[in-house]
């Protein structure tokens, strides 16, 4: 046992190191997207309220574990892209190490440190493992869940599982699969049956709260986008999850036959996810953490069967990851290129036209829209030292000085509704494909 915690420590050190090394320049990265539209503003709005966990509207209704634990790094360290990359970095880490102790426990250890590195490889894991978002804080809670649950241990599978959905409630289904297998293929008395319905009973007082503090259950946006997405192009979407990856899908498919209990599980989770986004549409990063339970499942069966071509599976597998990190797309708007690490171009090319601006424009209007239009008038974000005046584009009549613009943005369009001749550029940034223009009237 002493021995077992002892190696426990180093592989986490060493899986902690590891994220270190290969994401430190995200301490330089400003804030992008949703964390800066509603990640950290619902985290300093808990920071601001006593880490209140009902945050409503601000959080787009999302449940607030993961602005709460922003909120006490933001008390700790102070409000600071530090704060967060920090806190994001470790719970990375720990989605590793959870990672590694499913591999060792259903295979060894040589297989799960394997697919510990293999995974955080993976380009929208990797890409993923420095945003503070919601969606990333799940990943490590998901792995603490499912491998508590592999290991019987109803206690800690309990308060994981209510970790994990009150996080984000799409965690909901993994801990649904989850306690659903717990009482079906195990013995499930009355006590095992109350632990085990924590999770689902905090969360529905959490959602019961929230009609009484805010009016609604869910928040009524996100409900009708999740709704509307309902059978939509079912047949198109069936498998575009796995797109990238489709060849690993298919290989546990191959010997489903000869699964252990705890690769069917692992594969029942899978399935639950391909089906549920068959039915619904979100983005990429909310699967985020079932590629590594992929890795997993598809590196065992190819161990089990030879391992002789497990490490060179591995290192060229890792090797086309790596090189999957970085790319030339410019389609808009800047969030689909989150899949890998595009939007740090994005990022970069944002915080230079930021720059730009405030040091040569600062008492100037600007017209533009989101996501610069926060990045721009609030400092906390990363680009901008003091808050630019700014004006959106649906609200130009109100007179501006300057334009900024960027293609990847929510106003890709912009000069489909003004009149570009009367305007002249003043400076434009490019990074791989991805760019941001500074006008200035004529």
């Amino acid at each position: 046992m002493k021995q077992t915690k002892t190696k426990d420590i180093l592989v986490f050190l060493f899986l902690l190191s590891f994220v270190f090394l290969l994401k430190y320049d995200t301490f330089n990265y400003p804030f992008f997207w949703d964390e800066l539209g509603v990640d950290i503003p619902s985290a300093i709005w808990s920071y601001d309220n006593h880490l209140s966990p009902f945050i409503g509207e601000k959080a787009m209704g999302h449940p607030p574990v993961s602005y709460i634990i922003l909120a006490i790094f933001f008390k700790i360290f102070g409000i600071s892209i530090f704060s967060a990359r920090l806190a994001v970095l470790l719970a990375t880490a720990a989605a590793l190490f959870y990672i590694f102790k499913i591999g060792e426990h259903i295979y060894d250890t040589k297989l799960g440190m394997a697919a510990a590195i293999t995974s955080f490889l993976i380009p929208i894991f990797f890409s993923q493992s420095g945003l503070a978002m919601s969606t990333t804080f799940m990943i490590p809670f998901a792995f603490i869940t499912i491998y508590y649950f592999l290991k019987k241990n109803i206690l800690i599978y309990s308060i994981s599982a209510t970790l994990l959905i009150m996080t984000r409630e799409l965690g909901v289904l993994l801990v649904f699969l989850l306690t659903s297998l717990w009482i079906f293929q195990r013995k499930a008395n009355i006590k095992t049956l109350a632990v085990l319905s924590i999770p689902l009973v905090v969360f529905i007082i959490w959602t019961l709260l929230n009609k009484y503090l805010f009016g609604w259950y869910i928040y009524i946006p996100t409900a009708v986008r999740i709704s509307s997405s309902f059978l939509f192009d079912f047949r198109s979407r069936i498998f575009d999850f796995f797109s990238q990856y489709r060849i690993l899908l298919l290989i546990p498919f191959i010997f489903i036959k000869q699964f252990k209990p705890e690769e069917k599980t692992l594969y029942y989770i899978l399935m639950s996810y391909v089906l549920f986004h068959s039915f619904f549409t979100f983005l990429p990063r909310y699967f985020t953490f079932l590629y590594p339970l992929l890795v997993i499942i598809s590196f065992g069966i190819i161990y089990s069967y030879s391992k002789k071509i497990a490490i060179p599976f591995f290192l060229i597998l890792s090797i086309l990851f790596i090189f999957s990190w970085n790319g030339q797309r410019s389609i808009p708007p800047g969030w689909m290129l989150e899949t890998n690490m595009e939007y740090a171009d994005i990022a970069k090319t944002h915080a230079h036209a930021a720059r730009f601006i405030e040091q040569n424009y600062p008492d100037k209007r600007v017209l533009t829209c989101w996501p610069m239009s926060s990045e721009l008038s609030d400092p906390n974000m990363g680009y901008v030292s003091s808050a630019i005046d700014i004006v959106e584009m649906q609200n130009m009549d109100e007179g501006f000085d300057i334009v900024y613009f960027s293609r990847q943005s929510n106003c890709y369009n912009l000069f489909d509704n003004m009149d570009a001749t009367k305007l002249e550029k003043a400076a434009t940034f490019e990074s791989n494909g991805k760019s941001a223009d500074v006008y200035k009237k004529i």
